[in-house]
């Protein structure tokens, strides 16, 4: 596969199958299923639909696919057949802009989270791309970053960001 492409997958349960067929004292291990790709989609590239080295991906609710493009500095959104719907950012400092944005998360009121590594902060959006807010400076205190690079958020709402370069005190 690329390295500028989403591939969807079907996962089999073949993990839970035997996590519990070995809870139970069976010992007969169950010949794993291979990974199924359901589609693909994406190519090298800066148009709408194209990647290049996309780094995050995260799913809604609804099924809405968006993509943390790296190097092209913006979030591409895709229906789950990988329909390119939109696209927001580009490379700048400024709200809604970009430098190498690495991951994305969804919160349960569909507000999109986005590990923006180069500018060393947080951003947050509405599903259609639309600037919430911003926090995050480059340093080593409360609040600040180094290099965020993944972000996850739980379902109370408490947002998880991995800072590669975090400092530890």
């Amino acid at each position: 596969m690329s390295m500028h492409a989403i591939s969807r997958t079907k996962a089999a349960l073949l993990p839970v199958v035997l996590l519990l067929a070995n809870a139970c004292g069976q010992d007969a291990p169950i010949e794993p299923e291979p990974q199924r790709v359901v589609s693909t989609w994406g190519s090298p590239g800066s148009e709408d639909g194209q990647f290049d080295h996309p780094s995050g991906v995260a799913v809604d609710a609804t099924g809405k696919v968006y993509v943390a493009d790296r190097d092209n500095h913006r979030v591409q959104k895709f229906d789950d057949s990988g329909v390119f719907l939109t696209k927001w950012g580009a490379l700048g400092i400024e709200d809604g802009q970009f430098n190498g944005p690495q991951s994305v998360a969804v919160d349960e009121s569909m507000n999109i989270y986005v590990a923006d590594a180069g500018n060393h902060r947080m951003q947050r959006f509405d599903s259609n791309g639309q600037f919430l807010l911003k926090w995050g400076s480059e340093g080593s205190g409360d609040g600040q970053f180094q290099v965020p690079v993944g972000v996850s958020v739980a379902s109370d709402g408490t947002v998880y960001v991995a800072d590669a370069n975090g400092i530890q005190r």
